[in-house]
């Protein structure tokens, strides 16, 4: 076999083919990983950052389609049990929400005031995102 053959010559060609593309698979891999775990932090960055009083407000004002609190959030006696507030335009008062938040960031909320009016939901829910933890939603619109 000389180095003129076609079949040495074909073969040489498709061991640096499949060279070039192994080059391209390690950086491809890596950047997937990374965008994968960017994109998980972004929808539930709790399970890193936390649960504070005001990121979880922050959520819960948003989900309640509530503007007119000025509270945070209370942390309650046992692990992932909040206190949070929700005005009523009706009753033009600040209605209590029992809150319970799983390792994840998401949360149900459930209310025990007496008069339910219309814009006061027996129970609500949703997860904090980072939006809520740098509190962008507001300007994003």
């Amino acid at each position: 076999m000389s180095a003129d053959d076609p079949d040495v010559i074909a073969r040489l060609r498709a061991r640096r083919i499949r060279a070039e593309r192994q080059k391209l698979v390690k950086p491809l891999l890596i950047c997937g990983i990374v965008a994968f775990v960017l994109l998980l932090f972004a929808f539930r960055p709790t399970p890193i950052l936390g649960v504070d009083g005001k990121s979880l407000q922050y959520s819960f004002d948003v989900s309640s389609f509530n503007q007119g609190t000025t509270e945070t959030c209370e942390p309650r006696t046992g692990k992932g049990q909040w206190k949070c507030f929700v005005y009523d335009d009706s009753d033009s008062k600040e209605v209590p929400y029992k809150v319970s938040v799983d390792r994840m960031g998401c949360w149900t909320g459930t209310t025990s005031a007496s008069k339910k009016s219309d814009s006061i939901e027996p129970e609500i829910s949703g997860c904090i995102t980072i939006l809520d933890h740098l509190r962008l939603r507001a300007a994003l619109g």
